[in-house]
């Protein structure tokens, strides 16, 4: 009886402890899943808080990008208005001085460019200069470099371009040629004339300002009801560019592409 007790007690308390093994385990269980939980959210965090830093970083380094930006956007406008504004009195000082020596010509307002028409220069699909157009050219160019040269615009100018069109009739080869042509022997009158009212230094530098184009039968003009004007379509025409225009055109369409 009492060996039957002993043996009772003894499976009670090897079944207690077999369940209290158990419980330990799953409570040991249960903390390393906790543990792992909790490195894998921590690991998480991590990641994301270097994620946040890597943008925060990127944000910082296009923000000083944006302002340095904005700065040279600025800068360039300024410098566009600038170049408008000088263009803008170039081209009235011009106006102002053809009206003055009563001289009747073709000036663009806007480019400030001369429309010398063809007949009044050279006979048909010729290049050498009439009399006529010798004494035309005579009255005008020393006004318009005149202008150009003086000491309030020179260090402006980059280029004055003498520059030939003809009509659609005849080929595109031909015409290149008489344009071309025609635009040279301007330009050389206009050299010969210069060099006789500019000191050598002057003239050097007209000579590096001065280039001739011929545009062919590229760059006719229209009338209103879009039909060809021969007679307009034939000419020469004188220009000038001022320093960094190209760039600053360029700039002018960024900027009206933003407003």
């Amino acid at each position: 009886m009492k060996r039957r007790r002993k043996l009772s007690e003894t499976n009670y308390w090897q079944s207690y402890s077999d369940m209290m093994a158990a419980l330990l385990l799953i409570f040991l269980l249960v903390i390393a899943s906790a543990f792992v939980r909790l490195w894998v959210q921590q690991e998480s965090l991590k990641e994301q808080q270097s994620e946040l830093e890597g943008q925060k970083e990127l944000l910082e380094k296009q923000g000083t990008e944006y302002m340095r930006l904005n700065s040279q956007l600025l800068e360039a406008q300024e410098q566009l208005e600038k170049i408008v504004g000088i263009k803008a009195e170039i081209i009235e000082e011009l106006d102002a001085e053809l009206k003055k020596e009563n001289i009747d010509i073709s000036l663009d307002r806007q480019t400030g460019a001369l429309r010398l028409e063809a007949e009044i220069l050279f006979d048909t699909n010729e290049s050498t200069l009439l009399e006529s157009g010798e004494s035309y050219l005579s009255r005008f160019l020393p006004v318009y470099f005149g202008v150009l040269l003086s000491d309030s615009y020179r260090d402006y100018i980059s280029e004055i371009i003498v520059e030939g069109n003809c009509d659609s009739r005849g080929s595109y080869e031909d015409n290149l040629i008489l344009s071309q042509e025609r635009a040279q022997t301007v330009a050389l009158f206009c050299k010969e004339m210069m060099e006789r009212q500019l000191d050598s230094k002057q003239t050097e530098r007209l000579l590096q300002m001065l280039s001739v184009s011929g545009r062919s039968n590229t760059n006719v003009i229209y009338n209103e009801d879009n039909k060809e004007n021969m007679d307009a379509s034939r000419r020469v025409e004188i220009k000038f560019r001022l320093k960094d225009e190209e760039m600053m055109e360029e700039m002018g369409e960024i900027l009206g592409g933003e407003s």
